[in-house]
């Protein structure tokens, strides 16, 4: 093979390769370290969740977890119904199949729960929180009327 061959076929490989390398970055692995090689997660019904978390069984914070396009990764916001401040947060979908995990990033915790039969609801409890404390999800849905 001639050099001016050679060089074409050297170029695309070095692409190739460096966009394999590049790929966890890409996808937004950095932002959850130790997570870029987990098992299939399993699957949620929706997109879009409204949820709940709070205390002895009184809702603190409103939000709502929104996934990013195809992805495990969703945008998260809350509202908190004493003083309303509004906190951001992404969360990465660890598991989805009876039980339910999300590691926030921010709390570098996670949220642990279980996934109702339909999959269109999910409470549970999370890592950082104190006794008593919950949270509860349900899938928004997609169709417009």
């Amino acid at each position: 093979m001639s050099l001016s061959r050679k060089i074409p076929v050297f170029f695309g490989a070095s692409v190739f390769a460096i966009a394999v390398w590049m790929l966890p970055l890409l996808s937004g692995a950095d932002q959850f370290p130790g997570l870029e090689h987990r098992h299939e997660v399993g699957r949620l019904v929706a997109d879009v969740w409204h949820v709940e978390e709070g205390v002895a069984g009184r809702a603190v914070w409103i939000g709502t977890w929104t996934r990013r396009g195809r992805s495990d990764v969703f945008n998260a916001v809350w509202r908190n119904m004493e003083n309303g401040a509004e906190v951001r947060d992404q969360l990465r979908l660890i598991e989805a199949r009876d039980r339910v995990i999300f590691h926030r990033n921010g709390t570098n915790g996670e949220y642990m729960g279980q996934l109702s039969p339909d999959g269109a609801h999910m409470e549970g409890t999370a890592s950082w929180y104190s006794p008593g404390g919950f949270w509860r999800a349900d899938a928004v849905s997609s169709r417009h009327w």
